[in-house]
C-alpha cells in the first residue's frame, strides 16, 4: 500500500500504513506513511476532510483485496 501526495510543490509516492477510521468503502481515511532511507514519517488524510491541502493524499492499492 502507497500514497501518492505533494511534497513542497513536488509530487511524491511513500510507503504507507492505515490508521484511524474506516470510511463508507472501507478504505482509511488517515495514513500513516514512512520511508526508511529517507527518515521521514507523516500523517496524510484521504478523501473530504476539514484537512489542509498539503496534508491530503490519494491512497493507492496493490491488488483489489487492497493487500
Amino acid at each position: 500500500m502507497a500514497q501518492f501526495f505533494c511534497n513542497n510543490m513536488n509530487y511524491d509516492t511513500i510507503k504507507s500504513t492505515t490508521d484511524g477510521f474506516i470510511n463508507l468503502y472501507d478504505l482509511p481515511t488517515k495514513l500513516n506513511c514512512y520511508s526508511h532511507d529517507l527518515h521521514f514519517t507523516r500523517d496524510l488524510y484521504t478523501g473530504n476532510t476539514d484537512k489542509k491541502k498539503d496534508e491530503e493524499c490519494i491512497l493507492v492499492l496493490n491488488n483489489y483485496d487492497y493487500l
